[in-house]
């Protein structure tokens, strides 16, 4: 059976992505406008974490069609794969936030 860390690892992965897709098209916009080598690092910023997030997604379901290998994997790191993900969310989440504002 597949842990709950799995299934809410997976959950915040999804909402970093969409958070991440929010700042990019942020950063995009004000590039068009400043031409800023700030903003540019912005972009790449976020294109880095949603190529992470992407890849945790893609351990999930493996994981997830992998039972054998996931029940091995899934009780020694499952819960701080977690902890990290749910820190990337709260950093992002107040990117969003001041970004917005």
């Amino acid at each position: 059976m597949v842990s709950p860390a799995v299934w809410a690892s997976a959950v915040v992965a999804f909402i970093n992505i969409g958070l991440l897709l929010a700042l990019l098209y942020t950063y995009t916009q004000n590039y068009r406008a400043l031409k800023s080598y700030f903003t540019v690092g912005l972009i790449i910023f976020a294109l880095l974490f949603i190529g992470l997030n992407l890849a945790i997604v893609g351990l999930w379901f493996f994981l997830f069609s992998n039972p054998t290998i996931a029940e091995l994997f899934v009780d020694q790191a499952m819960t701080y794969l977690l902890l990290i993900n749910l820190a990337q969310l709260i950093g992002l989440a107040t990117l969003v936030r001041i970004t917005y504002k």
